[in-house]
């Protein structure tokens, strides 16, 4: 098989290209340049192949391109050129290092080594204009937002290409027209496939770029509208000028290109005219032309690539100087000098657009965090109640036991008594009491004398017999506290039933301690303690899961990356995202503060603007977090996984449920290093002690997660850019 290697001389060819509102248009090289053309039934005749001899301006040229993924190869010295307002179809099996190649081309990818050259400047340049405005991409997902309607999607992409209104209608319609598509309110979730195929073709078209790459557009779709969709790129060609770089696995159906080429294991094996190369190779089918290429190039994998000759057409005046001229494009011509203020707008748009569109959602995500808050302060805090507990009595006569038993708070315990101790005692081996009190036959007697005689050296306490069921530590130290309360009541009683009004306490009945409540009440509850750190979970994991679920979904459908290349930068993506959830986020704290605060009643001595910094704070955390979530996950499920993994280190290192001066010692440093942890602790002294921003715990608990959020979206960024551009 004859092959010869791609001749270099097309560095010297000449194409003049205008940038002109919004758009790319041809306007010297449509006198001077033959363009070839496929029938219906996709058959060249002879005078038209022999134009593939003669040179035609290049708009992308590749060069010895590599690019490996790790320690694998996916590009091996690629040379590709594609002419302008011709359809190129780059065929090849799944794998083959098509899509790599694309996305160098658009300039998300930088290969190892080589060159490419978009009307000779290099993509992911300013001058390029790609990603950007110079080039308009439609990847192998329709890569459209459901929730949008045909208009909506064309006026979001517009803007992101810093279209007016005005350019954005006009093109509406045309493309509406051109492309047979439904009717403009239509939303994008009501069409049909082949329909949102077709949108998806014209939010590439919206801007009028000078190059259409199309990755894989037939995948997935019927002959019918393969064939419906190869008629609308050659009607592209011919009316709007379009350079078209077009992937597929079907290969027959690339007879409708003006060039195909052919990629195996990351190398082209030839680039020719589809007609011309089955009558030199003497095939009658590209699917024979691809098997003759793939066994011929089985032969010796080690030998240096060699592609077809191919010949394109342009002006036969070789002596004309226009036709050497460099093709070159200044797509930034018309740029606003500040665009990426227009890109964060436009994102802005989008995601309002979204949250509108959803209002059910909306309302949920608002009142999400704030049920969490009530349902955790309704049964995470109070004391327990109704505490199963058995009696057995044998005081005779029982006047200071029964005394006891009544002073027992009745809504803490419920009392089951028992006149067998066998039967008291079995209740609490069967689970079905927490605790026996067992009272001595002689309580009341012994109780008496305490109360009465000065000197109690020689006599025996009073015994009251507990047996408790200790597996449960917040019952089990309820029962003693409140038996231990209980205890020193009836001895108050006591003292007035038996002795003069005018004596004292005997030291063992006396508190040795004068309490001074510097902060706090005298009885302090669990759920004082919990309700900063159940506010700041709610919120901040609230915060965490919307953004990580929203993003990944816009990067699982291929939104994402067509937004990357339409010029947005990660950055960009990342401001817009903080900027729109902040107006959820703000909504969410302070229904959750109000909910706390004024629904609840949880005692506050302190700033409510404060609280509402610090949770808010909080969020933004948990926004961040939800960032760099999405950045590494490739699905809602590994989103999921890692938010999940996330949840409980952070909830028990951060003192949320049980104070962090119970941490062993080497975990102390890492909870307080924490996004959490000064926060809550500052919360909880605003909260209970009045504090304000003048004191250093406050101080701290404000910096401390601000400085979390900053590394956090560093992190974030870090994380979208290896994603978009590797």
């Amino acid at each position: 098989m004859d092959m010869v290697t791609i001749s270099d001389n097309d560095s010297n060819i000449n194409k003049n290209v205008v940038y002109e509102n919004y758009g790319f248009y041809d306007d010297q090289a449509e006198t001077k340049t033959t363009t070839t053309k496929l029938d219906n039934n996709h058959n060249r005749n002879k005078n038209e192949s022999n134009h593939h001899n003669q040179l035609s301006p290049i708009a992308v040229k590749i060069r010895n391109v590599f690019l490996s993924y790790g320690n694998h190869q996916v590009l091996k010295g690629v040379n590709m050129n594609v002419p302008v307002k011709q359809i190129y179809g780059l065929l090849g099996p799944s794998g083959c290092g098509k899509t790599s190649l694309l996305r160098c081309v658009i300039g998300i990818r930088q290969p190892d080594s080589g060159q490419i050259s978009v009307y000779g400047q290099r993509p992911g340049t300013p001058e390029s204009g790609i990603p950007g405005p110079g080039i308009g991409y439609t990847p192998q997902e329709v890569a459209l937002f459901a929730d949008f309607t045909i208009a909506e999607t064309f006026e979001y992409f517009g803007k992101l290409f810093h279209m007016t209104i005005k350019n954005i209608d006009n093109r509406t319609e045309q493309l509406i027209q051109l492309l047979n598509l439904p009717e403009k309110d239509r939303y994008i979730n009501n069409l049909s496939g082949g329909q949102k195929r077709r949108v998806s073709l014209a939010v590439a078209l919206i801007h009028s770029p000078p190059l259409l790459i199309l990755d894989e557009p037939t995948v997935g779709v019927d002959p019918v509208l393969r064939q419906n969709i190869w008629d609308y790129l050659r009607m592209l060609t011919e009316k709007m000028n379009l350079t078209i770089i077009i992937t597929t696995q079907y290969i027959e159906e690339a007879r409708s290109a003006d060039i195909v080429s052919f990629m195996r294991n990351g190398r082209l094996m030839a680039e020719k005219n589809p007609t011309i190369l089955m009558e030199q190779l003497q095939l009658s089918t590209l699917e024979s032309v691809f098997l003759h290429l793939c066994q011929s190039d089985s032969i010796d994998e080690n030998q240096q690539q060699q592609v077809f000759d191919m010949t394109i057409v342009t002006n036969n005046n070789d002596d004309d100087d226009n036709s050497h001229k460099t093709s070159t494009i200044n797509p930034f011509q018309h740029q606003p000098k500040f665009a990426f203020i227009d890109r964060i707008r436009a994102l802005n748009w989008k995601n309002i657009t979204g949250i509108r569109r959803n209002l059910s959602m909306l309302i949920i995500q608002f009142l999400m965090p704030s049920f969490q808050c009530l349902l955790n302060f309704t049964c995470l805090g109070p004391d327990p109640y109704d505490i199963p507990v058995a009696i057995y009595n044998t005081d005779r006569p029982p006047i200071l036991s029964g005394l006891f038993i009544n002073n027992l708070n009745n809504n803490t315990f419920r009392l089951i008594e028992f006149d067998n101790y066998d039967e008291a005692i079995q209740q609490v081996q069967n689970g079905f009491a927490w605790a026996l009190l067992s009272f001595q036959y002689n309580y009341t007697r012994i109780m008496q004398l305490i109360a009465s005689d000065d000197n109690i050296d020689d006599i025996r306490l009073p015994q009251i017999d507990l047996h408790l069921d200790t597996t449960n530590y917040v019952i089990t130290n309820t029962i003693q506290k409140e038996l231990w309360i209980t205890f020193n009541q009836t001895m108050a009683m006591a003292t007035e039933l038996f002795t003069d009004t005018n004596q004292t306490l005997n030291p063992v009945q006396q508190n040795p301690f004068n309490y001074d409540y510097v902060y706090g009440m005298k009885s302090p509850k669990m759920s004082e303690f919990m309700a900063p750190g159940l506010i700041s979970m709610a919120i901040f994991f609230a915060a965490m899961a919307l953004t990580a679920i929203t993003l990944v979904l816009e990067r699982k459908d291929g939104i994402f990356e067509r937004t990357l290349v339409a010029g947005v930068k990660t950055f960009e993506f990342i401001v817009s995202q903080i900027s729109t959830q902040l107006l959820v986020l703000a909504v969410q704290v302070l229904l959750s503060v109000i909910t706390m605060l004024y629904i609840i009643d949880v005692e506050n001595q302190g700033s409510v603007m404060i609280i509402y910094l610090i949770t808010l704070i909080q969020g933004m955390c948990g926004m961040a977090l939800g960032l760099v979530v999405s950045a590494f996950s490739q699905n809602e499920s590994q989103a999921l996984a890692l938010a999940m993994a996330s949840f409980l280190p952070v909830s028990i290192i951060s003192g949320i449920f049980w104070p962090v001066e119970a941490m062993p010692k080497y975990m102390k440093p890492i909870s307080y290093f924490g996004p959490q942890t000064y926060a809550l602790v500052a919360m909880r002294s605003v909260m209970s002690r009045g504090w304000d921003l003048t004191y250093p715990l406050v101080i701290i608990g404000v910096i401390t997660p601000s400085i979390w959020f900053i590394m956090l979206i560093i992190s974030a960024s870090i994380g979208f850019h290896l994603i978009s551009f590797n």
